[in-house]
């Protein structure tokens, strides 16, 4: 494999910090929330093809909020998320779940935690229904696997910039940052010059193809054409991703990944920004800051 190529290439255990910051726009409806979580993350075992690791869950907490619902929402996501706060999973260089290794146990949290989230619901019909739809979801161990694909650490951690060969052009098929409508994406993965010569700093800048179609216009926005003049001329769209990993073992650092949607003149917008640092790295910047 190229020297570029990124795999995690010895076992460690390092604990990590996500600070998750969202502003969202929707016409009449404006919130923001800041959310913090803490993982400890070990790697057992690894080979150029697979890596045996553990992901357990520390913290997780609501930091701040504009809105009562957002918090409500939140106790609910604190509720569910206990249901993954120990993982044991086998997974390729890329990140991908191979299969996750204490199926059984988060199985058998489902009950305890649907009888949490029922507790702080009080007469939300809408989040009575995500009950339901969870219900669903853990008769179905695929459909499980696929949610903790999807989860934040895993995201954050290896993107799509591991076990790749550097740089890489793709274009890919997905969700708009909204969740309303599926578009295409073009997505350009480059290594950033300079820096620590120990390290290797992956950008990722994605945006999506122009022009918009008109059924995606529809799809997506069809909704709010009532209330404001989609504005194309200001339309901003786009996913930015930084990491920086130690260059020999695999070993991440740093990652900062924003994502970012405007159309209507201020009036419907989703931003997302997600920072995610390692201890060690952050004792090694308040030592260097101490320092200097």
């Amino acid at each position: 494999m190229p020297n570029n190529t990124i795999l995690i290439s010895e076992p460690f255990n390092e604990q990590y910090e996500l600070v998750i910051e969202t502003n969202s726009k929707l016409i009449d409806n404006h919130m923001t929330s800041r959310t913090i979580m803490r993982y400890d993350f070990t790697v057992i075992r690894c080979t150029p093809n697979e890596i045996e690791c553990r992901l357990v869950l520390l913290d997780l907490f609501l930091d701040q909020s504009n809105n009562d619902l957002v918090k409500e929402i939140a106790q609910v996501t604190a509720a569910f998320n206990r249901m993954f706060n120990e993982l044991h999973l086998k997974l390729s260089q890329k990140g991908e779940i191979i299969e996750v290794l204490n199926m059984e146990l988060v199985l058998s949290k489902w009950q305890q935690t649907k009888a949490e989230m029922t507790a702080v619901l009080s007469n939300n019909d809408e989040l009575k229904k995500l009950i339901a739809v969870n219900d669903s979801l853990f008769t179905n161990k695929e459909k499980l696997a696929q949610t903790i694909q999807n989860s934040e650490f895993l995201h954050m951690y290896f993107g799509q910039v591991f076990n790749i060969d550097l740089p890489k052009t793709k274009r890919t098929i997905g969700a708009n940052i909204l969740n309303t409508a599926n578009l295409e994406w073009d997505m350009n993965i480059s290594e950033q010059t300079g820096g620590n010569p120990n390290d290797i700093c992956i950008l990722v800048d994605t945006y999506p193809v122009r022009p918009l179609s008109e059924g995606y216009l529809n799809a997506a926005y069809g909704q709010f054409k009532d209330r404001i003049d989609l504005d194309l001329l200001n339309f901003n769209m786009f996913q930015k991703e930084e990491r920086s990993i130690e260059r020999n073992t695999g070993k991440l650092k740093e990652s900062i990944v924003e994502k970012v949607e405007e159309i209507g003149h201020e009036k419907l917008y989703q931003k997302f920004t997600y920072r995610m640092l390692s201890d060690t790295e952050k004792k090694m910047r308040q030592k260097s800051h101490t320092i200097s």
